[in-house]
């Protein structure tokens, strides 16, 4: 049969959605997941949730995944229920104590078992495996910190039961989302000391940031959203909804199950062995998924190849791109940037510079320098480029002067005739060329364009219009769009906090502001951009390399968001990324 359960009142009509309802003999097994994320809300009845007009945004998530209308607590008050979801027992505890510490296994133990990664992010709470209450934050809400192994373990405590605010740079990519996330609101996001409503907008802000991430659109992953416990007037029926890879859109399961079923369900999913005979015979959650979920396809991309430069000399592909071969090793930070060779194939074969003017090469076939500058142990040399026929180039030094460079045993290119230069101040960033190789632009520290000119060429026109910040090291990295030549240029300037910034001279049109980008106020922590093939300046996207490795899309007004990359090479806490570059 199938059920009606009120989703909304609106406008005095009462809409319904159709649930089917389905039983154990039906139930298909429980998928393997790579990612399950448990959202805990707070005192609350299945009846004042589900079907209830003060919770719209969580009664749309029913048309999309699977209900459990017979889903019930453990016990009251609080804390033995969350003991429960990730302990399998409530240890004999009683009350919501704050020095009932437990020394016994539990999830985190068996996922480390199975090889698999966990975090729990807890709102509002101070620090990293911060120990008491802190309101809004409540140690209660927290059940990884009263087991003594996670607790007394300082190293493994600070990294993986931090504040909520860590979710968001974690699920960047699925790489760095791990394989478990117990989410716990605060005191007022989860209903406890706010209303439902509150909660429910709290959910409709957060939950989309999870189902949107590469984890979930790119591999198979779990989000169960419950209650710890009812508002004990009733029987403890609380709600469970589940939303993800396999579940089945609007079904309703009538079969009785509490939080040891979800632990169970969870275990299973992640492939780790049962923590008691609580969890291990409590029955699975197997009737709210359709099918097994089947891998997830592989995501297309607009690029043949697209890579990431570390401060070594690393070079790491970006979802699914060909791993590079021949790629330079330093000892120590000296890699600057790296560019393709004309013509090259999926950008694999180039160059990267070092810090002292030494050009290496890296990919297949490999490319030899012929001629170069080079200064022993002065970290002076800052960027370079390929004249558009591949024969040699010009690196840029951070005082501005510009030096040719050649390719195997092609004549050296022309000399740079005029050039800005800022003797004995370290303020050059980039270096770009005109496809008619007669000059270019660098690019200074503080945002300033300066066109310079090779072999006796007029130098280009000077910028109208351009982002600049006097006495501010921001300027970061700099795109010159197609079409631009020495009397008409345009392009954008990336600053140090993610910001674009247009320019462009007299006779080109200004560039559109950048519709949606990464953006950290006041951290310098953006490192280079990359624009898709085909991108120009009125329908520019692609990405922003971070600090750390993080890729980060962005896109002129009116044009698709490029999708996350859910595989790349990511350092959290490091400032060591240097460059992002394809074809």
């Amino acid at each position: 049969m199938r059920r009606k359960i009120i989703v909304g009142i609106l406008g005095g009509f009462i809409a319904t959605l159709n649930l089917a309802d389905v039983t154990p003999a039906q139930a298909a097994s429980v998928p393997q997941l790579d990612h399950v994320f448990v959202i805990v809300m707070e005192n609350t009845a299945y009846s004042s949730i589900i079907g209830s007009s003060a919770a719209p945004y969580i009664n749309s998530l029913l048309a999309s995944g699977g209900v459990a209308n017979s889903y019930y607590a453990i016990t009251h008050p609080s804390l033995p229920n969350y003991l429960s979801l990730t302990g399998a027992s409530t240890f004999g505890i009683t009350s919501d104590c704050t020095t009932c510490w437990v020394n016994a296994p539990n999830i985190a133990d068996r996922l480390e078992s199975a090889g698999k990664s966990w975090k729990a992010y807890e709102e509002s709470m101070p620090s990293a495996c911060f120990v008491g209450d802190s309101y809004p934050y409540a140690q209660k809400h927290d059940p990884f910190i009263y087991f003594n192994d996670i607790r007394n373990n300082a190293s493994r405590c600070q990294s993986h039961v931090v504040p909520y605010g860590q979710l968001a740079s974690d699920l960047q990519s699925a790489a760095t989302t791990p394989n478990y996330a117990f989410i716990t609101p605060n005191m007022c996001s989860d209903m406890h000391d706010c209303s439902i409503q509150t909660g429910d907008s709290w959910l409709r802000q957060q939950v989309p940031t999870i189902l949107s991430s590469p984890a979930f659109r790119q591999q198979r992953s779990l989000l169960a959203l419950t209650w710890d416990e009812d508002d004990s007037a009733g029987a403890n029926k609380v709600p469970l909804i589940l939303l993800g890879s396999g579940v089945g859109s609007g079904l309703q399961s009538s079969a009785g199950y509490n939080h040891y079923s979800l632990l169970h369900t969870i275990e299973v999913a992640l492939g780790a062995s049962a923590i008691s005979t609580n969890d291990g015979n409590a029955a699975l959650i197997a009737d709210l998924f359709a099918t097994s979920p089947p891998p997830p396809p592989p995501v297309p991309h607009p690029w043949t190849g697209l890579y990431t430069l570390d401060a070594y000399g690393g070079i790491h592909p970006v979802d699914g791109s060909l791993v590079m071969a021949d790629t330079p090793s330093f000892a120590s930070p000296l890699a600057r940037t790296v560019r393709a060779a004309p013509g090259s194939t999926g950008a694999q074969s180039g160059l990267v510079l070092d810090a002292f003017g030494g050009l290496h090469s890296y990919g297949s076939p490999g490319v030899q320098v012929g001629q170069e500058p080079y200064y022993p142990n002065l970290d002076i040399a800052r960027d370079f480029v390929f004249l558009p026929s591949g024969t040699g180039g010009y690196e840029l030094d951070g005082y501005g002067g510009i030096h040719p460079f050649s390719i195997g045993s092609n004549t050296m290119p022309v000399a740079a005739s005029q050039y800005p230069y800022f003797a004995g101040s370290d303020l050059a960033k980039k270096i770009t060329l005109l496809p008619d190789a007669s000059g270019g632009y660098i690019l200074d520290a503080y945002g300033g364009l300066h066109p310079w000119s090779a072999g006796g060429h007029s130098l280009p026109v000077a910028m109208s219009q351009y982002g600049y910040w006097p006495g501010m090291n921001i300027a970061r990295d700099l795109w010159l769009a197609p079409g631009s030549n020495a009397s008409s240029v345009r392009g954008y300037v990336l600053d140090g906090f993610g910001g674009f910034h247009a320019f462009w001279s007299s006779l080109a049109a200004a560039p559109p502001a950048m519709a949606m980008y990464g953006y950290w106020g006041g951290q310098d922590i953006a490192r280079s951009i990359w624009f898709l093939p085909g991108a120009t300046a009125g329908t520019a996207s692609g990405f922003t390399l971070d600090a750390a490795g993080g890729l980060h899309p962005f896109t002129a007004p009116a044009q698709p968001l490029p999708a996350n990359p859910g595989q790349y090479a990511y350092w959290p806490g490091r400032d060591i990324a240097k460059s992002l570059w394809g074809a």
